[in-house]
């Protein structure tokens, strides 16, 4: 019988230690947990913590910090091109947000910071290169893009220069066309704008956000304090992409120029072949090109920022008398 007590005794004394690690967890103060769930941010972790209990719920909606990412939850090639004239757009945006969980960070009542990754459907693009940006306002004036066939160091010889042009026109055709680059990052600049009033009608303590894309095509979007304050004065998601899917695609849209060769002294580069162009929403009204290269890529670092400075400075004259059908160039 000792024998047998014995055995017994020890198996609740294993018991009594086992106990404690299983409810280790669930012991821990809600400021603890809060602050592990902070950590987190992830969209895809913090969903998952919301449903294991009704405790772990009513924490995870009251984390400050949240991080969206497209390889969380995205398939990239799942959003296809879609004109602007059709009734498919507004459909589209509310996939793309229900598909990376923005739709869940709605459940979060106490965000202040939050970092959204927006899935990219370019593909490669040889030796090309090319960055987008906008002037996010109540209705979103206008998309500048700036595309290069071409970048690399400035070469000494003019053989060496002469034998890379020769490799970028043999493989043009690889790439696609600048034209669709364009409309491209148009609907990209038309879902950020469509994001970012979704996020911030429904985050009313909301102090910074970020908008990025997965390949880094389009100039960061950044915004905080005052800013924010701004955009709920003007920022409305049942109004902000009616006006735009209103608007038919149309090539009489575009402000466009070319540039064979520009070269970037401060970076030590050269670009070839370059096209910038400036989608205007509404062709019927001037369209500020010059103002609109300034203020699209004033914050943006690196080649693309020199370059629309050099643009400015030595071919102004472009600028000023775009060509309103862009057709001759492709």
């Amino acid at each position: 019988m000792s024998h047998i007590d014995g055995a017994l005794g020890e198996e609740e004394e294993e018991e009594e230690e086992e106990e404690p690690a299983e409810n280790q967890f669930r012991r821990l103060a809600d400021d603890v947990i809060l602050n592990i769930f902070d950590k987190l941010s992830g969209v895809k972790c913090l969903c998952r913590c919301f449903v294991v209990s009704r405790r772990f719920s009513s924490l995870v909606s009251r984390v400050q910090t949240v991080s969206v990412k497209s390889y969380d939850t995205w398939e990239l090639n799942y959003l296809p091109i879609v004109d602007y004239d059709s009734p498919g757009l507004e459909q589209h945006l509310n996939h793309l947000i229900h598909g990376l969980g923005i739709n869940f960070v709605a459940k979060l009542t106490h965000v202040r910071a939050l970092h959204i990754e927006l899935p990219s459907d370019f593909g490669s693009q040889n030796d090309s290169v090319f960055k987008w940006a906008a002037n996010f306002t109540a209705k979103l004036d206008g998309v500048m893009i700036l595309y290069a066939a071409s970048l690399s160091q400035i070469m000494e010889s003019e053989q060496q220069e002469e034998d890379e042009t020769d490799e970028q026109e043999e493989e043009e055709d690889k790439t696609d066309s600048p034209l669709l680059i364009i409309k491209r990052s148009v609907k990209d600049a038309v879902f950020r704008l469509g994001i970012l009033s979704y996020v911030v009608e429904r985050h009313p303590m909301l102090e910074s956000i970020t908008i990025t894309d997965s390949k880094n095509k389009g100039v960061k979007l950044c915004l905080d304090g005052e800013k924010i304050a701004e955009c709920r004065n003007w920022l409305n998601f049942d109004r902000v992409i009616r006006p735009v899917s209103g608007e038919s695609w149309r090539k009489k849209c575009i402000n466009i120029g070319t540039v064979p060769v520009l070269e970037l002294p401060m970076s030590g580069y050269v670009m070839k072949w370059v096209i910038f162009a400036y989608y205007n929403f509404f062709a019927d009204e001037d369209s500020e090109v010059e103002t609109a290269m300034v203020n699209a890529f004033a914050e943006e670092q690196g080649v693309f920022s020199e370059a629309a400075v050099q643009i400015l400075k030595n071919h102004n004259g472009l600028l000023k008398n775009l060509m309103r059908d862009p057709s001759i160039y492709w």
